[in-house]
Protein backbone atom coordinates (compact mmCIF):
# COMPACT_ATOMS: atom_id res chain seq x y z
CA UNK A 1 0.00 0.00 0.00
CA UNK A 2 2.71 2.52 0.53
CA UNK A 3 4.53 1.86 -1.99
CA UNK A 4 1.71 3.03 -4.32
CA UNK A 5 1.15 6.08 -2.42
CA UNK A 6 4.77 6.63 -2.95
CA UNK A 7 4.40 6.27 -6.23
CA UNK A 8 1.54 7.98 -7.06
CA UNK A 9 3.42 11.06 -5.29
CA UNK A 10 6.54 10.71 -7.59
CA UNK A 11 4.68 10.46 -10.39
CA UNK A 12 3.06 14.23 -9.48
CA UNK A 13 6.17 15.62 -8.60
CA UNK A 14 7.67 13.89 -12.52
CA UNK A 15 4.74 15.39 -14.01
CA UNK A 16 4.98 18.94 -12.82
CA UNK A 17 8.50 19.13 -12.80
CA UNK A 18 10.27 17.09 -15.12
CA UNK A 19 8.01 18.14 -17.95
CA UNK A 20 8.17 21.72 -16.93
CA UNK A 21 12.65 21.19 -17.00
CA UNK A 22 12.09 19.67 -20.40
CA UNK A 23 10.44 22.66 -21.63
CA UNK A 24 12.63 25.19 -19.87
CA UNK A 25 15.81 23.55 -21.60
CA UNK A 26 14.30 23.07 -24.82
CA UNK A 27 12.96 27.07 -24.45
CA UNK A 28 16.84 27.56 -24.00
CA UNK A 29 18.17 25.79 -26.94
CA UNK A 30 15.56 27.18 -29.03
CA UNK A 31 15.82 31.08 -28.02
CA UNK A 32 19.85 30.82 -28.68
CA UNK A 33 19.04 28.83 -32.36
CA UNK A 34 19.09 31.11 -35.82
CA UNK A 35 16.14 33.08 -36.56
CA UNK A 36 13.50 31.84 -38.33
CA UNK A 37 13.20 28.65 -36.31
CA UNK A 38 9.67 28.48 -35.26
CA UNK A 39 7.97 28.49 -31.46
CA UNK A 40 5.98 25.53 -32.13
CA UNK A 41 9.27 23.35 -32.99
CA UNK A 42 10.65 24.83 -30.01
CA UNK A 43 7.84 23.96 -27.60
CA UNK A 44 7.17 20.27 -29.22
CA UNK A 45 11.20 20.06 -28.18
CA UNK A 46 10.55 20.85 -24.79
CA UNK A 47 7.61 18.99 -24.33
CA UNK A 48 9.34 15.75 -25.77
CA UNK A 49 12.85 16.02 -23.22
CA UNK A 50 9.45 16.86 -20.36
CA UNK A 51 8.30 13.12 -21.33
CA UNK A 52 11.76 11.49 -21.98
CA UNK A 53 12.46 12.93 -18.29
CA UNK A 54 8.95 11.82 -17.08
CA UNK A 55 8.98 8.12 -18.72
CA UNK A 56 12.36 7.39 -17.42
CA UNK A 57 11.61 8.79 -13.78
CA UNK A 58 8.19 6.49 -13.94
CA UNK A 59 9.76 3.69 -14.98
CA UNK A 60 12.24 3.92 -12.43
CA UNK A 61 9.56 4.28 -9.51
CA UNK A 62 7.52 1.53 -10.97
CA UNK A 63 11.08 -0.50 -9.94
CA UNK A 64 11.04 0.99 -6.25
CA UNK A 65 7.35 0.30 -5.70
CA UNK A 66 7.85 -3.43 -6.58
CA UNK A 67 11.21 -3.86 -4.41
CA UNK A 68 9.19 -2.49 -1.63
CA UNK A 69 6.43 -5.08 -1.25
CA UNK A 70 7.44 -8.00 1.03
CA UNK A 71 9.60 -10.48 -0.57
CA UNK A 72 8.07 -14.05 -1.65
CA UNK A 73 8.23 -16.32 1.60
CA UNK A 74 11.45 -19.00 1.21
CA UNK A 75 11.13 -22.62 1.57
CA UNK A 76 11.72 -24.05 4.64
CA UNK A 77 15.43 -25.25 5.33
CA UNK A 78 15.82 -28.35 6.13
CA UNK A 79 18.42 -28.09 8.77
CA UNK A 80 17.49 -30.54 11.19
CA UNK A 81 19.17 -34.00 10.62
CA UNK A 82 17.60 -37.14 13.70
CA UNK A 83 20.23 -40.17 14.25
CA UNK A 84 18.48 -43.01 15.84
CA UNK A 85 18.31 -46.41 17.11
CA UNK A 86 14.47 -47.64 16.93
CA UNK A 87 14.23 -50.64 18.64
CA UNK A 88 9.86 -51.10 17.95
CA UNK A 89 9.26 -54.58 16.22
CA UNK A 90 12.15 -56.38 18.29
CA UNK A 91 12.74 -58.21 21.53
CA UNK A 92 10.54 -57.61 24.50
CA UNK A 93 13.14 -55.66 25.88
CA UNK A 94 13.35 -53.62 22.92
CA UNK A 95 11.84 -49.78 23.64
CA UNK A 96 9.57 -48.09 22.13
CA UNK A 97 10.20 -44.43 23.03
CA UNK A 98 12.66 -43.63 19.51
CA UNK A 99 9.22 -44.73 17.77
CA UNK A 100 7.74 -42.11 19.45
CA UNK A 101 10.54 -39.66 18.89
CA UNK A 102 10.50 -40.06 15.14
CA UNK A 103 6.41 -40.08 14.96
CA UNK A 104 7.08 -36.79 17.08
CA UNK A 105 9.78 -35.05 14.76
CA UNK A 106 8.23 -36.07 11.43
CA UNK A 107 4.98 -34.56 12.61
CA UNK A 108 6.35 -31.20 14.56
CA UNK A 109 9.66 -31.24 12.30
CA UNK A 110 7.84 -31.13 8.80
CA UNK A 111 10.14 -29.89 5.54
CA UNK A 112 12.87 -29.33 8.76
CA UNK A 113 13.73 -32.89 8.54
CA UNK A 114 16.72 -33.13 6.05
CA UNK A 115 17.09 -36.68 6.78
CA UNK A 116 17.80 -39.53 9.25
CA UNK A 117 20.39 -42.32 9.97
CA UNK A 118 20.31 -45.28 12.37
CA UNK A 119 22.92 -46.37 14.27
CA UNK A 120 23.35 -49.61 17.15
CA UNK A 121 21.94 -49.15 20.28
CA UNK A 122 18.62 -50.56 21.29
CA UNK A 123 19.06 -53.07 18.40
CA UNK A 124 22.01 -54.28 15.69
CA UNK A 125 22.68 -51.63 13.18
CA UNK A 126 20.66 -53.83 10.62
CA UNK A 127 17.71 -54.01 12.50
CA UNK A 128 17.45 -50.31 13.81
CA UNK A 129 17.70 -49.79 9.97
CA UNK A 130 14.96 -52.01 8.83
CA UNK A 131 12.82 -50.83 11.85
CA UNK A 132 13.43 -47.24 11.44
CA UNK A 133 12.16 -47.79 7.57
CA UNK A 134 9.13 -49.93 8.74
CA UNK A 135 7.43 -47.41 11.08
CA UNK A 136 8.19 -44.56 8.78
CA UNK A 137 6.52 -46.56 5.92
CA UNK A 138 3.43 -47.29 8.20
CA UNK A 139 3.51 -43.33 9.01
CA UNK A 140 3.44 -42.35 5.50
CA UNK A 141 1.04 -44.31 4.30
CA UNK A 142 -1.06 -42.84 6.54
CA UNK A 143 -0.27 -39.22 5.44
CA UNK A 144 0.88 -39.92 1.66
CA UNK A 145 0.60 -36.38 1.18
CA UNK A 146 3.48 -35.32 3.81
CA UNK A 147 6.89 -35.91 2.69
CA UNK A 148 8.58 -38.92 4.28
CA UNK A 149 12.80 -37.92 4.33
CA UNK A 150 15.20 -40.75 3.31
CA UNK A 151 16.58 -43.11 5.66
CA UNK A 152 20.39 -44.02 5.74
CA UNK A 153 21.83 -47.60 7.72
CA UNK A 154 24.56 -45.81 10.16
CA UNK A 155 27.17 -47.63 12.27
CA UNK A 156 27.15 -51.27 13.54
CA UNK A 157 29.73 -51.03 15.88
CA UNK A 158 31.34 -48.83 18.68
CA UNK A 159 33.87 -46.02 17.45
CA UNK A 160 36.81 -47.72 18.85
CA UNK A 161 35.85 -50.98 16.54
CA UNK A 162 35.70 -48.89 13.48
CA UNK A 163 37.15 -45.52 13.40
CA UNK A 164 36.77 -44.68 9.90
CA UNK A 165 33.30 -43.95 8.43
CA UNK A 166 31.94 -46.42 6.33
CA UNK A 167 28.58 -46.33 6.40
CA UNK A 168 25.46 -44.65 4.13
CA UNK A 169 24.47 -42.72 7.31
CA UNK A 170 27.42 -41.43 7.86
CA UNK A 171 28.04 -40.30 4.41
CA UNK A 172 24.63 -38.86 4.17
CA UNK A 173 25.29 -37.26 7.38
CA UNK A 174 28.83 -35.67 6.54
CA UNK A 175 27.15 -34.55 3.25
CA UNK A 176 24.16 -32.60 5.05
CA UNK A 177 26.76 -30.79 7.01
CA UNK A 178 28.75 -30.09 4.62
CA UNK A 179 26.01 -28.57 2.57
CA UNK A 180 25.89 -25.71 5.69
CA UNK A 181 30.22 -24.64 4.59
CA UNK A 182 28.87 -23.87 1.38
CA UNK A 183 25.70 -21.95 2.83
CA UNK A 184 27.20 -20.28 5.98
CA UNK A 185 23.81 -17.65 5.81
CA UNK A 186 21.47 -20.92 6.87
CA UNK A 187 22.37 -20.73 10.14
CA UNK A 188 23.71 -24.18 10.77
CA UNK A 189 22.32 -27.75 11.57
CA UNK A 190 20.78 -28.83 14.58
CA UNK A 191 21.24 -33.01 15.22
CA UNK A 192 18.40 -34.32 17.07
CA UNK A 193 20.79 -37.59 18.50
CA UNK A 194 18.36 -40.30 19.71
CA UNK A 195 20.99 -43.00 20.33
CA UNK A 196 24.77 -43.43 20.35
CA UNK A 197 26.70 -40.91 18.95
CA UNK A 198 28.73 -43.04 17.00
CA UNK A 199 27.58 -41.87 13.83
CA UNK A 200 28.63 -38.01 14.24
CA UNK A 201 32.00 -38.67 16.33
CA UNK A 202 33.01 -40.43 12.72
CA UNK A 203 32.53 -37.59 10.69
CA UNK A 204 34.03 -35.21 12.84
CA UNK A 205 37.01 -37.43 13.87
CA UNK A 206 37.06 -37.60 9.89
CA UNK A 207 36.72 -33.69 9.41
CA UNK A 208 37.03 -31.73 12.40
CA UNK A 209 35.55 -28.52 11.15
CA UNK A 210 31.95 -29.67 10.68
CA UNK A 211 31.63 -29.29 14.11
CA UNK A 212 31.62 -25.45 13.22
CA UNK A 213 28.24 -25.29 10.94
CA UNK A 214 26.94 -27.20 14.18
CA UNK A 215 24.08 -24.84 15.87
CA UNK A 216 23.16 -27.48 18.18
CA UNK A 217 22.96 -31.33 19.53
CA UNK A 218 20.00 -32.54 21.40
CA UNK A 219 20.31 -35.73 22.55
CA UNK A 220 19.47 -38.21 25.68
CA UNK A 221 22.43 -38.71 28.48
CA UNK A 222 23.85 -37.30 30.68
CA UNK A 223 24.04 -37.47 35.14
CA UNK A 224 25.06 -35.48 37.89
CA UNK A 225 28.01 -36.01 39.73
CA UNK A 226 28.67 -38.62 42.49
CA UNK A 227 25.56 -40.56 40.95
CA UNK A 228 25.95 -44.23 40.32
CA UNK A 229 26.47 -45.03 36.61
CA UNK A 230 23.63 -47.37 37.54
CA UNK A 231 19.97 -45.63 37.88
CA UNK A 232 17.49 -47.00 40.54
CA UNK A 233 14.13 -46.90 39.46
CA UNK A 234 11.65 -47.80 42.83
CA UNK A 235 14.60 -49.13 44.57
CA UNK A 236 14.22 -52.32 42.04
CA UNK A 237 16.28 -53.02 38.91
CA UNK A 238 18.97 -50.92 37.73
CA UNK A 239 20.22 -49.22 34.41
CA UNK A 240 22.67 -47.93 32.22
CA UNK A 241 23.19 -44.24 30.63
CA UNK A 242 22.87 -46.57 27.52
CA UNK A 243 23.78 -44.00 24.55
CA UNK A 244 26.93 -42.89 25.98
CA UNK A 245 27.42 -46.56 27.84
CA UNK A 246 27.38 -48.15 24.39
CA UNK A 247 30.09 -45.58 22.85
CA UNK A 248 31.93 -43.61 25.39
CA UNK A 249 34.65 -42.87 22.91
CA UNK A 250 32.32 -41.30 20.49
CA UNK A 251 30.48 -39.35 23.50
CA UNK A 252 34.25 -37.95 24.11
CA UNK A 253 35.30 -37.34 20.30
CA UNK A 254 31.93 -35.02 20.34
CA UNK A 255 32.51 -33.13 23.57
CA UNK A 256 36.35 -32.33 22.50
CA UNK A 257 34.59 -30.74 19.10
CA UNK A 258 33.41 -27.88 20.97
CA UNK A 259 29.18 -28.32 19.76
CA UNK A 260 26.96 -27.41 22.07
CA UNK A 261 24.94 -29.76 23.71
CA UNK A 262 21.34 -30.05 25.14
CA UNK A 263 21.23 -32.80 27.17
CA UNK A 264 17.94 -34.64 28.53
CA UNK A 265 19.60 -36.91 30.82
CA UNK A 266 17.47 -40.34 31.24
CA UNK A 267 16.35 -39.47 34.93
CA UNK A 268 14.23 -36.46 33.44
CA UNK A 269 11.89 -39.29 32.11
CA UNK A 270 11.29 -40.53 35.22
CA UNK A 271 7.62 -39.76 36.45
CA UNK A 272 6.15 -39.46 32.81
CA UNK A 273 5.17 -43.05 32.26
CA UNK A 274 3.74 -44.18 29.18
CA UNK A 275 1.03 -47.08 28.87
CA UNK A 276 -1.40 -48.12 26.40
CA UNK A 277 -4.22 -47.50 28.66
CA UNK A 278 -3.08 -43.60 28.38
CA UNK A 279 -2.42 -43.85 24.76
CA UNK A 280 -5.51 -45.60 23.40
CA UNK A 281 -8.09 -42.63 23.85
CA UNK A 282 -5.09 -40.58 21.61
CA UNK A 283 -4.41 -43.03 19.18
CA UNK A 284 -8.03 -43.79 18.43
CA UNK A 285 -8.60 -44.12 14.47
CA UNK A 286 -4.42 -43.17 13.93
CA UNK A 287 -3.90 -46.87 12.66
CA UNK A 288 0.24 -46.58 13.00
CA UNK A 289 -0.33 -45.12 16.51
CA UNK A 290 -2.01 -48.07 17.20
CA UNK A 291 0.01 -50.31 16.11
CA UNK A 292 3.14 -48.77 17.74
CA UNK A 293 0.71 -48.57 21.30
CA UNK A 294 0.25 -52.23 20.91
CA UNK A 295 4.12 -53.34 20.05
CA UNK A 296 5.14 -50.82 23.26
CA UNK A 297 3.20 -53.14 25.89
CA UNK A 298 5.51 -55.61 25.77
CA UNK A 299 8.13 -52.92 26.67
CA UNK A 300 5.52 -51.83 28.74
CA UNK A 301 5.55 -55.35 30.59
CA UNK A 302 8.92 -55.25 30.95
CA UNK A 303 8.64 -51.98 33.08
CA UNK A 304 5.62 -53.22 34.98
CA UNK A 305 7.45 -56.45 35.72
CA UNK A 306 11.16 -55.58 36.87
CA UNK A 307 10.44 -51.81 38.01
CA UNK A 308 7.37 -51.64 39.42
CA UNK A 309 6.03 -48.74 37.29
CA UNK A 310 2.73 -47.86 36.09
CA UNK A 311 4.68 -48.07 32.64
CA UNK A 312 7.49 -47.55 30.32
CA UNK A 313 9.29 -43.97 30.37
CA UNK A 314 9.55 -41.63 27.30
CA UNK A 315 12.82 -41.18 27.09
CA UNK A 316 13.64 -39.67 23.51
CA UNK A 317 10.27 -38.47 22.95
CA UNK A 318 11.62 -35.98 25.50
CA UNK A 319 14.66 -35.51 23.09
CA UNK A 320 12.29 -34.36 19.97
CA UNK A 321 10.10 -32.33 22.19
CA UNK A 322 12.65 -30.45 23.64
CA UNK A 323 13.75 -29.31 19.91
CA UNK A 324 10.32 -29.07 18.43
CA UNK A 325 8.32 -28.18 21.40
CA UNK A 326 11.17 -25.68 24.12
CA UNK A 327 8.50 -23.81 25.41
CA UNK A 328 7.21 -26.86 27.47
CA UNK A 329 11.10 -27.28 28.95
CA UNK A 330 13.26 -25.74 31.22
CA UNK A 331 17.03 -25.73 31.00
CA UNK A 332 19.89 -25.00 32.94
CA UNK A 333 23.44 -24.16 32.08
CA UNK A 334 25.92 -27.50 32.71
CA UNK A 335 29.28 -28.38 32.33
CA UNK A 336 30.26 -31.59 30.69
CA UNK A 337 32.62 -33.94 31.05
CA UNK A 338 33.67 -37.65 31.01
CA UNK A 339 33.89 -39.28 34.05
CA UNK A 340 33.81 -42.62 35.73
CA UNK A 341 31.15 -43.79 37.47
CA UNK A 342 30.91 -46.76 39.96
CA UNK A 343 28.76 -49.91 38.43
CA UNK A 344 27.84 -53.25 39.79
CA UNK A 345 31.02 -54.54 37.75
CA UNK A 346 33.40 -52.22 38.27
CA UNK A 347 34.22 -47.86 37.34
CA UNK A 348 32.56 -47.67 34.01
CA UNK A 349 32.80 -44.54 31.72
CA UNK A 350 29.77 -41.83 31.67
CA UNK A 351 29.07 -38.62 31.23
CA UNK A 352 28.87 -36.04 34.21
CA UNK A 353 26.65 -33.17 34.21
CA UNK A 354 27.86 -30.56 36.76
CA UNK A 355 26.39 -26.93 37.47
CA UNK A 356 29.00 -23.88 36.08
CA UNK A 357 30.79 -22.58 39.17
CA UNK A 358 29.50 -19.31 39.74
CA UNK A 359 33.03 -17.82 38.97
CA UNK A 360 33.12 -19.03 35.53
CA UNK A 361 32.90 -16.85 32.87
CA UNK A 362 29.55 -17.66 30.84
CA UNK A 363 29.60 -18.23 27.20
CA UNK A 364 25.62 -19.34 26.35
CA UNK A 365 26.62 -20.42 22.52
CA UNK A 366 28.80 -22.93 23.52
CA UNK A 367 27.83 -23.56 27.28
CA UNK A 368 26.09 -26.98 27.08
CA UNK A 369 22.63 -27.56 29.10
CA UNK A 370 20.64 -29.94 31.21
CA UNK A 371 17.14 -29.90 30.35
CA UNK A 372 13.40 -31.40 31.74
CA UNK A 373 10.02 -31.71 30.70
CA UNK A 374 8.54 -28.34 32.91
CA UNK A 375 4.44 -27.69 31.27
CA UNK A 376 2.33 -31.11 30.53
CA UNK A 377 3.58 -34.70 30.11
CA UNK A 378 4.62 -36.65 27.23
CA UNK A 379 1.11 -37.81 26.16
CA UNK A 380 1.07 -34.05 25.28
CA UNK A 381 3.96 -34.21 23.50
CA UNK A 382 2.15 -36.90 21.32
CA UNK A 383 -1.33 -35.79 21.64
CA UNK A 384 0.53 -32.20 20.13
CA UNK A 385 2.32 -34.30 16.98
CA UNK A 386 -0.88 -36.57 16.17
CA UNK A 387 -3.10 -33.11 15.96
CA UNK A 388 -0.22 -31.01 13.58
CA UNK A 389 0.20 -34.53 11.32
CA UNK A 390 -3.74 -34.43 10.71
CA UNK A 391 -3.96 -30.82 9.90
CA UNK A 392 -1.82 -30.48 7.27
Amino acid sequence: MWGVVLFEAVLLNAVRGGVGVGMRAGLSSGLSAASGVRWGSVVRHGLSKGLSTLLALALAMTVVAVSAQPAPRSATVPDVWVDADPGCGGAFYADVDDCWALFHAWAMGGERIAGISTVFGNVSGSDAARFARGWMQQLSAAHPLKKMPAIHEGRAQALVNAPHPSSSGEAALAAFLDGFALTPASGGATLLMLGPVSNLASVLQQKPARATVIRRVIMLGGQPPGMSHWLAVNGRLRMRDYNVFKDPQAMAVVLKAGVAIDFVPVQAAFGYWLNADRLRTEVSGQPALQWLTDVGMAWERFWRWGFATPGYPPFDLLASGLLFQPERFFCTEVNARMAMFPSITGDAPGLELAPPAPSQPRAADSRHRRCRLASGDAVDLIRAARDTLNAR
